[in-house]
C-alpha cells in the first residue's frame, strides 16, 4: 500500500510497538535499507543509502529517543543546533562560532525555547526545550519533508502544544510532515490523514476530521490487516 506526502499536509501513522512504524521513518531518512518497495519524489524513484543522501534530497528527521540519537549532551546549545547548517558559518576554512551563535539566539527567540543562551550544555534544557533545539536544527534547513517519530515524548503540556504549533506552523509553509506516533490523541489533533500500520504493512487510511478515536482504535489493535479503508 502507498504512502503518499504532499506538501502543505501532515500525514500520522499510529501503530503500536513493533508494528513496523519506526523501521518505516528511518528508511524514508537513508538509515534503514527497506526491504521492498521504491521511494519516489518529483524526480522519480530515488535511492536514499544514508542520511547524507536524504538531507540532500530536503529530507529531515527527528527521532523518539532524542537523548541518544538526536543530541550531543555534553555540547553546547549552539552546537546541537548548527550541526545541520554547519556550512553557514563557515569563513573561508574556519568556521566561526559567533556567527553560529547569533543563528542559535535567534532561534531560541524565535521559537521561545527557555534557555539562558546558546552557550550552556544542552543537558540543561528540560525535554520539551531539547526537542525545540531540535526542531529548529531541522527547521534551519528548510526541509521539503519532515519526519518526526514521538515529537512529544517525554515532554511536559505546555511544551507539548507549542511543538505542535511550530509542526503547523511548518506545514503551513508548505513543508510535508509525517509524524509516527502510538499517540491517537497527537494524530487526531496534527493531521490531515491518518494511516494505520499493523505488523509492517499500512492497513487503514483515515481522514482526520471526521475519524473517532474508537475506529483508529480497533484498527491500530486489529489482530488481521483490514484492508485501506477511508472515512
Amino acid at each position: 500500500m502507498d504512502l503518499d506526502l504532499h506538501p502543505g499536509e501532515i500525514t500520522s501513522i499510529v501503530g503500536l510497538l513493533g508494528s513496523g512504524r519506526t523501521p518505516l521513518a528511518l528508511s524514508l531518512f537513508g538509515l534503514l535499507q527497506p526491504d521492498s518497495g521504491t521511494i519516489e519524489d518529483a524526480s522519480g524513484v530515488i535511492r536514499l543509502r544514508s542520511a547524507q543522501d536524504a538531507m540532500a534530497r530536503g529530507i529531515a528527521y527527528v527521532p523518539e529517543d532524542r537523548l541518544t540519537e538526536a543530541l550531543f549532551a555534553d555540547q553546547p546549545i549552539r552546537d546541537n543546533f548548527g550541526v545541520a547548517t554547519m556550512e553557514r558559518d563557515l569563513r573561508g576554512p574556519f568556521l566561526s562560532l559567533r556567527s553560529m551563535a547569533a543563528r542559535t539566539s535567534n532561534a531560541i527567540r524565535r521559537l521561545s525555547v527557555r534557555a539562558p543562551g546558546p552557550g550552556p550544555n544542552i543537558s540543561t534544557l528540560s525535554g520539551g526545550n531539547a526537542q525545540k533545539v531540535v526542531l529548529a536544527r531541522w527547521m534551519e534547513t528548510d526541509p521539503k519533508l519532515l519526519i518526526l517519530n514521538g515529537p512529544t515524548v517525554g515532554v511536559d503540556v505546555g511544551s507539548k502544544r507549542a511543538i505542535h504549533e511550530l509542526v503547523l506552523a511548518l506545514s503551513r509553509q508548505g513543508c510535508a510532515v509525517l509524524v509516527v506516533t502510538d499517540d491517537i490523541y497527537e494524530a487526531m489533533a496534527l493531521s490531515d490523514r491518518i494511516r494505520v500500520m499493523t505488523g509492517g504493512r499500512l492497513t487503514a487510511t483515515f481522514d482526520a476530521e471526521s475519524v473517532t478515536e474508537d475506529e483508529i482504535y480497533a484498527a491500530v489493535t486489529a489482530d488481521h490487516p483490514q484492508g485501506e479503508s477511508a472515512a
